[in-house]
Formats: C-alpha cells, structure tokens, sequence
C-alpha cells in the first residue's frame, strides 16, 4: 500500500487548491539484484582502481498499457544497469599526489512511480491521475573528479577537488496534452525518465593530527547545480495550475547548496573513549532567490547543524565491541526553507536535508570480528 498528497484543482474560490490523498493499493514482489566487481594495482609510479557494478531490476507486474494485466507475457522483462568506476592516484615525490577519478552510481527509483494507481478505487482517485510505468529506469549519477593533495606530515594533509555531478534517468511525468479545444484530452499522466541536472564544484579539505589519536578536519565546498526539474511531479503541478505545458530550461534547482562549511573533530580520552562532532553551516538555497524579492531573499537564514557522537571502545575476545550514543541536530534547526508552498519535497536526486527529521537520539552497538 502506498499513499501520496498531490496538489489538486478545487471549486473552492478562496481555497482554489488542495492536497488529496492519492492511496495505491498494491501487491507485488519486484526482483532486483546487484553485484560489484573490482581490480587494483599498485605500482611504483600509478596506483588505482577499475571496477563495474551491475544492478538488475524486475518490476514483476505487466505494463500499464497491456490488453491482458494478467499475460505472463505482457510482463516487462526486466533492466540491467552497468555501472563502471575507474580511480588513479600519481604520486609525484614524497608530498604531492594528482588523483582522478570517474564513476557512475545507480539508485533504485521507488517502487512507487512504478506501481501508482494500482488497485486505486475511484474515491482515492485524484481528478487528474497519475499512472506508474513498469520502464522506469534506475536514477543514475556519473562523477568526474580532479584532486591534488599536499602532505602536511606523516598524519595530516590538505587537499583540492574540482568535480562535475551529472544525473540522468532523474524522474518526471508525462503531462496532460491539450486538445484543440483547449480542453485537457482523456489521456493518462505516466512517470518517465525524462529529465536530467548537474552539480559542479570546488572542494578544500584541510585534515590535522592533533596528537596521536585526536583529528581535526575542516572542509569548505562552493557549487552550483542546475537542472529542468527539482521533484518528479514539477510539469504536473505546472499544467494543473497554468492549464499548459511547460517550457523546459535549465535553472537553479531546490538542492542547489552554494556554500557549505564542515567542521569535523575526533577526541579520544583514558584509551577507550571517542568523543565526534561535526558541524555544519549552509547558505540558503540559491533556487529562491528565483521566487523571493531581493529583500526576502536576503532575510532567508543560513543553516547551522550540530551533531554529536560519544562511544566506548571495548575488545571482548575476538570480538571488539562499541557502544555508542549519537545526537543528531542538537539545536532541532528548522527553517523558513520547510514551507510547503515551495514544494521542497522529493529532491531530484532523492537527497534529504537533515533538519527535515528535527532532533534525534540514537543509541547503538557496533560489533566487529
């Protein structure tokens, strides 16, 4: 079973739109498998990494579009998705080393988009539907990076990245066509990989020993991303409240984070305590500066998130043991950038932004042989 709010017409004048419940009632068994292989060499002036990964994935269900729902037939056969990834480092004396690195990362989509509207009863049925499509594909990423690290000492250093993050297969919806008419054409909206965004961006990570068992690592990262969609039902919400289809072009996306300051720190005391924390502070999000006034915009605040981390170090046999006791968020940070009417909901790639959980406390145990 699945539910979902999307934004729906109404013939309320003051309240002219609304949420409904969309409830899918569905019971499937998708197949999905994965598999990762890797080579490395180390030579004396190049080591490196070539490896692929494989996903598969069978939704299990015939397609929407099919006569017979019921014809083994019918069924979609399946995807398989190759993923290659190939790192080099060439170190140049004894302080300097030249990384490159290129990968492609797959995500599963959610089996959602794939099965919406299955078993939909006509009272849970929005007014304008939206359909799963058995040919959804995995969302996928590729990562092209340039580094050039400085070795400070035995067990500190400092590094530059540049990068460039392209997602494709990032998923949207096939809007309504309008008739001649101008009236919107009985046919089905249906999800689709249709859609595509990019991040680029410059990293500095300084890594200091602060004695033989204590860390500091700070990090500054600058980037822009841009894309024609920031969540898979953009062109949907647009047809429904400008009763046309959408110009696609390449703006500001809601995930679009310019600057990002990461303090790390890692304290170990009387041998067997660690005591971690990171600290976070995040411009606001570039995209609304596309919908605010210059003077709201301004007032948008940036983000400050604290986390902390306190674990015991424990060897019982061949066993070591660590308990540990995590808190997220200390300062539960939520900001103006929550509010629904901005859609800030299923970014594209599916990242989540940690003050959208609040204040957490985790208590845990790790065990390793």
């Amino acid at each position: 079973n699945s539910s979902r709010y999307l934004k729906q017409p109404t013939t309320d004048a003051e309240l002219p739109y609304a949420y409904s419940r969309f409830a899918s009632m569905f019971n499937r068994s998708p197949r999905y498998w994965a598999g990762f292989g890797e080579f490395r060499f180390d030579l004396a002036f190049l080591r490196g990494a070539a490896g692929v990964r494989f996903d598969y994935m069978n939704p299990n269900v015939t397609s929407i579009f099919a006569s017979d729902q019921d014809s083994v037939a019918a069924r979609a056969p399946g995807s398989y998705t190759f993923s290659p990834r190939l790192a080099l480092a060439l170190p140049i004396g004894n302080r300097h080393q030249i990384t490159f690195n290129y990968s492609r990362f797959s995500e599963m989509p959610p089996f959602y988009y794939i099965y919406a509207a299955q078993g939909t009863n006509d009272n849970s049925m929005p007014l304008w539907p939206l359909l799963g499509n058995t040919d959804i594909k995995p969302v996928s990423s590729i990562a092209l990076d340039l580094s050039y690290l400085y070795t400070l000492s035995k067990r500190s250093n400092i590094s530059a990245t540049v990068y460039r993050r392209h997602y494709i297969n990032a998923i949207d919806t096939r809007a309504f066509r309008l008739g001649q008419s101008g009236n919107f054409e009985d046919t089905p909206t249906i999800y689709e990989n249709r859609t595509s965004s990019e991040s680029i961006g410059l990293e500095f990570d300084l890594d200091i020993a602060l004695g033989s068992a204590n860390r500091l690592q700070f990090i500054y990262n600058i980037s822009k991303s841009t894309g024609n969609t920031n969540q898979p039902e953009d062109r949907y919400f647009h047809v429904i409240n400008n009763r046309m289809q959408p110009n696609v072009t390449n703006s500001p996306l809601n995930w679009d984070q310019r600057h990002s300051f990461i303090l790390k720190t890692h304290f170990t005391f009387k041998k067997h305590w660690e005591l971690t924390s990171t600290s976070r502070l995040y411009s606001a999000r570039q995209w609304f500066n596309n919908y605010l006034s210059t003077q709201l915009f301004e007032d948008v605040p940036w983000r400050y998130l604290l986390d902390f981390r306190l674990a015991y170090n424990g060897k019982y046999g061949s066993f070591s043991m660590t308990p540990f006791f995590e808190i997220r968020n200390l300062f539960n940070v939520s900001t103006i950038e929550d509010s629904e009417e901005f859609f800030l909901i299923n970014n594209q790639p599916l990242q989540l932004y940690e003050q959208e959980f609040g204040r957490r406390l985790r208590f845990g145990l790790q065990i390793n042989y």
